[in-house]
């Protein structure tokens, strides 16, 4: 189905960060940094876009911080400073429970 599609797609760009935060904080869990990026493109409605000049700050105790409202020239560019969680996490749930659905179909229809 186009869903267990998409939950591959899912699946596949998460386990890297899954195996980050298994090794290196015990966390049976993660961020869903690219999955977030991912669903911006098919359901951009959960996310509140806004345009403003950006920079990063490069030194003091903020070095590698960015910020919004850098006055250097820079061009505008479009920042997310909001999104609907509870429905971003429940897309992606119930995409990666229809690719093991999928999954689960395929090993039965192929015997194992």
């Amino acid at each position: 189905s186009g869903l267990g599609e998409t939950g591959r797609f899912l699946w596949d760009i998460s386990r890297g960060y899954a195996e980050i935060y298994r090794k290196f904080d015990g966390i049976d869990g993660f961020c869903i940094h690219d999955v977030a990026a991912a669903a911006r493109l098919v359901s951009p409605e959960l996310f509140s876009i806004q345009r403003a000049t950006l920079g990063v700050r490069i030194s003091g105790g903020e070095a590698g911080h960015s910020f919004v409202g850098a006055d250097d020239g820079r061009p505008e560019q479009q920042y997310c400073d909001g999104v609907v969680a509870e429905q971003l996490v429940a897309d992606f749930t119930d995409a990666i429970a229809s690719f093991a659905n999928d999954m689960e179909q395929t090993k039965r229809s192929n015997g194992f």
